[in-house]
């Protein structure tokens, strides 16, 4: 009788469910570069953050609270003592949604520490006030909430923050169209993707920041353009990347769907085909 063995057809099925498996959470983490189209267990959760089917929330839940995510492999932008400092790009989707009020916003960090200190809810948006115990941070912050004692703008701003939240640069959110060059505000409240390029020069120092609706291509015009000097922080030894939020008074949700990084040179675009869409709008529902 003839008997045929099963392990070939093991090893088909293995690969098989390996391959899903990468479609769904495609993720490249190194020294030197970071891609998450999905997230997966290699990052540092703080407060309410927790990940729901590759999507990494930030909060999600009671009013009052925050939650940090930062990348448990540290980058290194100089690889010897007194060395030059590397540049660094860096985009990622995110969405934040409301049921009745306002909550306060996201940022995007870079920290001296694999921990944000205080975490604070609120304004501070997971973040503290100032560096005033020796922590060093640089955070593009997504903000819904005026809070006029820190220095905001409006209810609808992106701002640069170095050690401090008293933003070095801000402006209402929104995008520059490639067809006519008029300004297009974007709610960042609505509820709704938006995808943010970030982008530093260490040579020059230039820092530009562009957002722009999910998927839509980078404009040409920058949303802010700002020339400071982060050789503080990323001179430091290992800096740790990633993603604080926090709610006041309401419920609130803050949601990174996908990320990439990469030093001295320009980061992966998005493979928006793996992307967790349909998990954001079903939470989005419920929120």
């Amino acid at each position: 009788m003839l008997r045929l063995s099963w392990r070939p057809y093991l090893l088909v099925l293995f690969f098989l469910c390996l391959a899903d498996h990468l479609h769904t959470s495609d993720v490249i983490v190194g020294t030197n570069e970071l891609v998450y189209n999905g997230f997966s267990a290699d990052m540092i959760l703080d407060g309410e953050a927790l990940w729901i089917n590759d999507l990494l929330s930030l909060t999600n839940g009671p009013s009052g609270t925050s939650g940090c995510a930062l990348c448990g492999y540290p980058l290194s932008f100089q690889n010897n003592p007194g060395g030059p400092i590397s540049s660094f790009s860096t985009t990622f989707v995110f969405v934040i949604g409301f049921k009745h009020y306002k909550g306060n916003g996201l940022a995007f960090v870079l920290s001296s520490t694999s921990y944000l200190p205080d975490n604070l809810p609120g304004q501070y948006l997971g973040l503290h006030y100032s560096n005033l115990d020796g922590h060093v941070f640089f955070a593009v912050e997504f903000d819904t909430v005026l809070n006029p004692e820190i220095g905001d703008i409006n209810d609808n701003h992106v701002g640069i923050d170095v050690n401090s939240l008293g933003s070095i640069e801000s402006k209402t959110a929104g995008f520059y169209s490639d067809n006519n060059g008029e300004f297009q505000t974007i709610r960042l409240r609505k509820g709704e993707q938006v995808q943010v390029w970030v982008d530093y020069d260490s040579n020059s120092h230039q820092l530009n920041v562009t957002l722009a609706p999910c998927c839509m291509f980078k404009p040409q015009v920058l949303l802010l353009s700002t020339t400071v000097n982060l050789s503080s922080l990323l001179s430091m030894g290992p800096v740790y990347a990633g993603f604080s939020a926090s709610s006041r008074k309401v419920s609130s949700s803050h949601y990174v769907l996908g990320w990439s990084l990469k030093l001295d040179g320009v980061a992966q675009p998005l493979d928006y085909s793996v992307l967790p869409f349909d998990t954001a709008d079903k939470l989005q529902r419920r929120v």
